[in-house]
Formats: structure tokens, sequence, C-alpha cells
């Protein structure tokens, strides 16, 4: 198994938002300050951008693919695996800016929930983090969402998560 991103595009040339996306989708846990430095914090926060993401995600989703969220981390985030291998193909571009707001704001809420932590925004959304103060870490749930698509099994949205949990019960 390769763990290259899947192609998109026929020209050799990628364009700056799917190299973005190659970017985000190595990045998925960093040192807070590190995250802060690279990305930056956005000026005017917008909580209510995440809840809408997050509630427009899960409403998208019960409606077009009939998924019942259990309302837990683990098996949420697992749904959220099953839909991506769904795609034969990475998604256009803006369709995976899309899916990578609305499905990582549903995820970071999830993973909020059961671990703690909390949101920083980023002048990017797609660099907005879940925060954890005591490890000093950041969780990139936007960047998880990209690279369960652009690597496809290699990155599964659950095993980023267990991967955190892990991080956070040994530090």
């Amino acid at each position: 198994m390769s763990l290259e991103p899947r192609p998109t595009r026929q020209d050799d040339q990628p364009s700056k938002q799917m190299q973005a996306f190659e970017q985000a989708s190595k990045k998925l846990l960093m040192r807070a300050k590190e995250a802060d430095t690279a990305y930056g914090i956005a000026v005017d926060s917008r909580i209510e951008d995440i809840d809408e993401w997050s509630h427009s995600a899960e409403v998208e989703l019960v409606d077009h693919f009939e998924v019942v969220w259990a309302g837990d981390a683990e098996t949420d985030l697992e749904t959220l695996d099953r839909l991506a291998a769904q795609w034969e193909e990475l998604p256009e571009e803006e369709v995976l800016h899309e899916i990578a707001l609305s499905w990582g704001a549903l995820a970071g809420e999830r993973i909020v929930e059961a671990v703690g932590g909390a949101w920083v925004y980023r002048s990017d959304p797609l660099h907005h983090t879940v925060v954890f103060p005591r490890q000093g870490v950041a969780f990139f749930p936007m960047h998880a969402i990209v690279a369960r698509f652009m690597l496809g099994d290699n990155a599964g949205i659950e095993a980023a998560y267990h991967q955190l949990v892990e991080f956070l019960t040994e530090t």
C-alpha cells in the first residue's frame, strides 16, 4: 500500500488548494505553540461556524446516507470512515474543502465531547484545531478528514482519534 495521495488531476501541476490539502494531510497533531506560529490565530473567533458546520454535516449525512449517529466519538468517527470509503475517487477540490470543514467540525465536536479540549480558530478554517492545553498539543480535525480522503484507508479518522487518545493518556 502506498501512502501517496490519490491522483486528482491530469496535468503535472497540482493547484494551490490541492497542495494545501496535501500538506494538511500530513499534520494531524502538533505542539500548540508551533500550530499558532504556523497557522496563526483568527482575530474574530466564530464558534457558530463550527456549530453550524457540525450540525449541517449531521443532517446532510442522515438525509443522504441514512446515517444513524451514536453520539460517541469512536462510533461516529468510524461512520465517517465508512462514508469516506464509499468515494471511489478523490472529490473535486471545492467539494473536498466543504467536506473537510463540515465533517472536520463534526469530528472535532465529538472529540471535544469525549476527551475535552477547546477549539482554536485560525484565519484559514481548514486549520482550526482542538487544543489540549495540559499537554500543549493541537489536533487538526479538518486535516484528519483531508488525510482520509487523500490517503484512503491508510489514514482512518477513527485511527487518528485513537492515536490522539493514546498520546493524551501517555503525557
